[in-house]
């Protein structure tokens, strides 16, 4: 694994317990690279369920899927995580899950065991 830095407006996010996380910024400041960073982070420490969501999202390809598949290669934790179609999963039992929220309400409200929640803007 290699030693990776957040940025340090992002360090919040893995060293702050709280119930909400906004990360702030403009276009091209790493928001979104940060957030992936410290999801990967954390879901190698324990096991969670990860909804990662934005109001459209026609296909995975609309979302942070590739930004998550980024994150894990840049960190060189390939072999820990198994890339499916539809999600990410840790070897620990850690899930990415990917939904549009517009056309899923009731399959997002029927969702167990979410952990986190990165609503992509």
């Amino acid at each position: 694994m290699k030693e990776i830095m957040l940025p340090p407006k992002a360090m919040f996010l893995l060293t702050t317990k709280s119930r909400y996380k906004i990360l702030y910024g403009g276009r091209g400041s790493a928001k979104t690279f940060s957030i992936a960073l410290s999801l990967i982070f954390l879901s190698l420490q324990k096991k969670v369920r990860i909804l990662c969501s934005r109001q459209i999202q026609a296909s995975i390809a609309d979302s942070v899927y590739k930004t998550l598949c980024d994150a894990i290669e840049l960190i060189g934790v390939q072999a820990f995580f198994k890339k499916t179609e539809n999600s990410i999963k840790a070897a620990n039992g850690s899930e990415f899950i990917f939904k549009g929220i517009k056309n899923n309400v009731s399959e997002i409200k029927s969702l167990q065991g979410i952990n986190l929640s990165l609503i992509h803007i």
